[in-house]
């Protein structure tokens, strides 16, 4: 009675046997799945690195948003008139206030240029006021100057329109200046009436008014 049980048995071992066998295979077939789903989701990632990469690179070559240009060239030169000292130092020796606002001067100069920063627009009320302090008890000479400079330097780049409606509020502070008792003041305020008079020059004598343009007929009557 044994051996009849003998190929009932490997029958009943075969199933038993394929059944592990597609069970393995099974195994086989759901790794080979994960590989397959992690494979689709890193791949999709390669071109949105590529995509991160050119919008970096382009973003380096993008032009300043003017509001920035204009926050940088309006602070540059409220600092160049503020930072000087009231009491100049010893001949050939330079305060830190008075490198700095060469320093800034010097970067002005450089953004303002027609293939820099072309459109800024400059905020030059303030300059009134500085300039209107010239006569005062205690003047800081160093600083008109160097706003006196500016608005001379500033003559030679803007437009005649521009000049024209920069320069109407600013004629009470100039004509200050041009009754000041001190050399330095007085030979800015000659050089920048130069460069104003050689755009807008004055009316010959026997007219009624010292300019046609009515911007600069308060300064020109002084």
């Amino acid at each position: 009675n044994g051996e009849p049980q003998s190929p009932v048995h490997e029958l009943s071992s075969g199933p038993s046997f394929g059944t592990s066998s597609s069970t393995s295979g099974a195994i086989t077939v759901q790794a080979a799945g994960i590989k397959r789903s992690l494979s689709s989701v890193n791949s999709p990632q390669e071109p949105k690195k590529k995509a991160t990469g050119s919008g970096g690179r382009s973003d380096v070559n993008k032009p300043i948003d003017k509001q920035f240009c204009d926050a940088v060239a309006n602070f540059l030169l409220r600092i160049a008139c503020q930072v000087n000292e009231a009491a100049s130092g010893a001949v050939g020796h330079s305060s830190a206030g008075e490198m700095l606002s060469k320093r800034c001067v010097a970067l002005l100069k450089l953004t303002l240029r027609p293939d820099v920063w072309p459109n800024v627009d400059l905020k030059l009320s303030f300059f009134d006021k500085l300039l209107s302090t010239a006569t005062s008890a205690q003047p800081n000479i160093s600083n008109i100057v160097v706003a006196l400079e500016l608005l001379e330097f500033l003559i030679g780049i803007m437009k005649k329109e521009m000049i024209l409606s920069s320069f109407k509020p600013l004629q009470r502070g100039i004509s200050v200046c041009m009754n000041c008792n001190n050399t330095k003041v007085i030979r800015a305020v000659h050089k920048l009436l130069m460069s104003l008079m050689s755009i807008f020059p004055t009316e010959s004598a026997n007219c009624s008014v010292a300019s046609k343009y009515e911007e600069l007929e308060a300064l020109y009557a002084c």
